[in-house]
């Protein structure tokens, strides 16, 4: 029952709530506009990635890309099918899918935006940031004056992996000085110039909130081990859920912020060390950048007793999310509910996570194999060597959340994973009717009552009792009779599979059953007794964050003593109940 419950209980239906619709404007850009710039490898994996993260959440997604001979090899269903990352596409595209937030606005819901950039960047003389685009530069104020003023968004959540993105949003540079101008320079004379600059500024804008690669005027780095940006690879891995140390699946800016400062701590090495900047919306600091209990998601869960560092790579060897978590609570990473992926251990041990296992994995059922190796550069081997070396926890990021400025994390809010945890039980009871044949040789069908109490040992195994009565009425020539059933059973179930709020269940119970005979007149009551097998398969739907109800067909195997002999009734039989688990 917790299995079959849990996503639905994070997810209370709330009819005054105006829903929430999201876009995402996903760019990835390997080619440079300078010269002496190298073209990078992954920007446009970069870009697949986020366009498959946002499209799991549910999100109406634009990606502008040229995937290289690599990428479309591993997605040649991609390939051709995307427009080139050019100004006028971006232009294009924006004013298309902001069309339809307003239309989402004008029917009273709220709409999120995601503007997401992978590639080179750039910043002029006078500290004006640009990222490259294949036809040429987009500049801070192309960006606020084609995408964030006339955006129709409640929130807007940038994300920006390129060298010097802190001044794609920002005007001035971040924690540290450098010797680049300040672009405020005195234009008494020319008022409208002045606010035009003044506007093109990100606190002008309460509901943006930015994650962005650089914190100043610094590079972005790729990783061929991962096969992508360090810097999106990292926000991934927070995004899909390992840096939600609530879990409560509302990954917010803090979180994000206090996982990649977690990841990098060790990293010392100059060509190799992040500088980030996360910046949360001023409207609201605690609204999150992604939340996971709206996705059409699976999860890997690593229980909260175990402190484990390690990834998930897909079966086609695309490296999913890196964690490092601490024993303090438990780890819950979504999947995309249709593709093989791989636990890899930081011993370099590995395990194939099974695909059809119901919407979780729990990983300490999982058996571990023998490592492979690889080589590695210097900058890549600083990579291995310290990144996620920092174990990430709630110890850790209330301490980095405090002394960053960013708000308190609220752990009283409902958990995302409402589920058992593996030092706690489940209970659920359930009462309903039962309708089969009637036993005995009579005729006609055999109408009653159960009673079904489940105790869940975990995610999926649980064990079931049962208690019901039933009773048929038959005319016969010359006289009248009930047939009267009563049954104890107990017996194991399985949590087998779940799709949104329906799931099935096996069942195999064995009891004892009395069955009697009431004759009106010619006889007295006669008792039967013997044994009841039943196989049963539960089909539920969750109603509530504890409420269902279930139609149980099912085959009842009876043994019944009958005139000194045994008796094997094989009948089908069917249950309607509602019930509660807690």
């Amino acid at each position: 029952m917790a299995w079959a419950l849990g996503s639905l209980s994070s997810t209370p239906a709330d009819a005054a709530t105006p829903a929430t619709r999201r876009f995402a404007l996903v760019i990835g850009n390997n080619q440079s506009l300078d010269a002496d710039m190298p073209a990078l490898r992954f920007a446009d994996d970069d870009a697949i990635r986020y366009r498959e993260f946002f499209d799991l959440l549910g999100a109406r997604v634009v990606t502008l890309t040229v995937l290289d001979r690599d990428t479309q090899r591993r997605f040649p269903e991609l390939a051709g099918n995307m427009d080139p990352p050019t100004r006028t596409n971006v232009i294009r595209h924006f004013k298309a899918i902001n069309r339809e937030m307003k239309a989402v606005v004008r029917r009273g819901d709220r709409t999120e935006l995601y503007f997401v950039f992978s590639g080179h960047g750039g910043v002029t003389e006078n500290q004006t940031g640009y990222i490259h685009l294949l036809d040429g530069s987009f500049h801070r104020s192309d960006f606020y004056k084609h995408i964030i003023e006339p955006a129709d968004s409640t929130y807007t959540h940038v994300i920006i992996d390129a060298c010097n993105a802190y001044y794609f949003v920002h005007r001035r540079g971040g924690d540290r000085e450098d010797d680049r101008k300040d672009d405020r320079v005195k234009m008494d004379t020319i008022p409208w110039i002045e606010n035009f600059i003044e506007r093109n500024q990100m606190d002008r804008y309460p509901g943006i909130g930015a994650i962005l690669s650089t914190s100043g005027p610094g590079e972005s780095h790729e990783w061929s081990r991962y096969g992508a940006g360090v810097f999106s690879h990292e926000i991934r891995s927070a995004l899909l859920g390992a840096a939600d140390v609530n879990n409560d699946g509302r990954v917010e800016y803090g979180e994000v912020a206090a996982f990649v400062t977690a990841a990098n701590l060790n990293v010392t090495h100059p060509e190799a060390r992040l500088a980030v900047s996360i910046t949360p919306p001023a409207r609201n600091n605690n609204h999150p950048v992604v939340d996971l209990s709206r996705g059409r998601l699976r999860y890997v869960v690593i229980g909260k007793p175990e402190s484990m560092k390690g990834f998930v790579v897909s079966a086609m060897g695309v490296r999913w999310a890196d964690f490092h978590k601490t024993a303090e609570q438990p780890l819950y990473l979504a999947l995309h509910p249709e593709q093989d992926y791989y636990m890899v251990r930081g011993d370099g041990k590995e395990v194939r996570l099974p695909q059809n296992s119901g919407w979780q994995i729990d990983t300490s059922r999982l058996k571990y194999r023998d490592p492979s190796s690889d080589r590695r550069g210097h900058v890549a081997d600083a990579f291995h060597r310290y990144l996620f070396t920092t174990p990430f926890g709630i110890n850790f990021a209330k301490g980095y959340l405090a002394s960053m400025g960013y708000p308190e994390l609220n752990f009283d809010t409902p958990h995302l994973f409402a589920r058992v945890e593996p030092d706690t039980l489940n209970v659920a009871l359930a009462l309903g009717i039962r309708l089969s044949p009637a036993l005995l040789s009579f005729s006609g069908l055999s109408l009653g009552v159960n009673l079904e109490g489940q105790l869940w040992l975990g995610d999926r195994w649980y064990l079931a009792a049962r208690l019901g009565w039933s009773q048929s009425s038959h005319d016969l020539d010359r006289d009248h009779a009930d047939v009267h059933t009563a049954f104890a059973q107990a017996g194991i179930g399985l949590g087998l599979l779940r799709v949104w709020r329906l799931s099935l269940r096996p069942e195999i119970l064995a009891g004892y059953l009395l069955v009697y005979e009431d004759f009106e007149t010619s006889h007295d009551r006669q008792d039967n007794m013997g044994a009841l097998i039943s196989a049963r398969l539960v089909a539920e739907i969750a109603l509530g964050s504890n409420l269902f109800a279930t139609v149980t067909p099912g085959l009842d195997s009876h043994l019944l003593h009958v005139d000194g002999r045994i008796q094997f009734e094989p009948t089908p039989c069917v249950d309607v109940q509602f019930g509660m688990a807690w």
